[in-house]
């Protein structure tokens, strides 16, 4: 993923406006009582990003002593690309508080999520403590 194609979707999602649910609205009358939907489907979404998040915080504690220690150039490119994509989750985690339902920012956290865990794989292949 290229981080600054990233940075650049979180901005054009941020500064669209929010879906809202309209009463009556052709969608919302086929999924019937959308609101209940929502937070279930909410929820649901919230529960996966719980797990990424605990495999998350579990590799980076075993990458920790790797990222410290090393100080070679691809160690500190690890640092760095950690660095951004931490800010784009900080970012990303700012915009879903307010709002739950946005599906194009959680997706957005789901695929900065991925990288993260992509990125601390490989940083445990080829940092060597």
């Amino acid at each position: 993923v290229d981080l600054l194609a990233a940075r650049r979707s979180l901005r054009r999602v941020q500064s669209q406006p929010a879906p809202r649910y309209r009463p009556g609205h052709r969608t919302a009358d086929r999924l019937g009582r959308a609101g209940e939907f929502d937070d279930t489907a909410a929820d649901e979404v919230e529960e996966a990003e719980k797990s990424y998040v605990d495999s998350i915080e579990k590799l980076s504690r075993l990458a920790e002593p790797r990222l410290v220690a090393a100080s070679s150039p691809v160690a500190l490119n690890y640092r760095e690309r950690l660095a951004v994509l931490d800010s784009a989750i900080a970012d990303l985690r700012s915009s879903i508080e307010q709002n739950r339902y946005n599906t194009h920012l959680r997706r957005e956290l789901l695929a900065v999520y991925r990288e993260k865990q992509k990125t601390l794989q490989e940083l445990m292949k080829e940092v060597k403590s």
